[in-house]
């Protein structure tokens, strides 16, 4: 395919890494995927089989680009200032890593992924396993009964 078909294919599997970021991949349909990059079923279908094989394409191309992050730490000293520097590497490509695949969509900060209330899970990111903090305490008391404090 030319440049333009390029273009159409990785638009599609945009919308679709977009989609799956909100909905598992057996409740995504084709003409949902074609509507959202603004082209038909028929435009999908020369691209991909189905659903299934473009969620497929997405993981073989997160395989491949995922490779980079064992080059980083393959062979490497992780002694001394040498091994905070690979660490440091490490870390670095492993962020730059899950930005370029953290759809547009997803809520995140430069801490991590933002729990949503609403579904008790994590967007960007992995689930969160610690607790909400507590709301902090503003200093009032509320009178007893006959004007006595607590």
């Amino acid at each position: 395919a030319g440049r333009r078909g390029q273009a159409t294919r990785q638009k599609l599997l945009d919308c679709l890494s977009e989609m799956l970021s909100s909905s598992p991949y057996r409740d995504v349909k084709v003409i949902d995927v074609a509507r959202r990059a603004g082209t038909s079923p028929a435009t999908f279908y020369q691209y991909f089989p189905d659903v299934e094989g473009a969620v497929l394409e997405l993981a073989e191309e997160m395989a491949r680009e995922s490779a980079g992050l064992t080059e980083l730490a393959a062979d490497r000293s992780w002694v001394g200032k040498a091994g905070r520097q690979t660490a440091e590497e490490l870390v670095d490509g492993f962020l730059d890593f899950w930005r370029r695949h953290t759809p547009p969509g997803a809520a995140r900060t430069s801490r991590g992924p933002v729990l949503s209330r609403r579904r008790r899970t994590t967007s960007g990111g992995p689930p969160s396993v610690f607790p909400r903090p507590a709301a902090p305490r503003t200093g009032r008391t509320r009178l007893r009964r006959g004007g006595m404090g607590p």
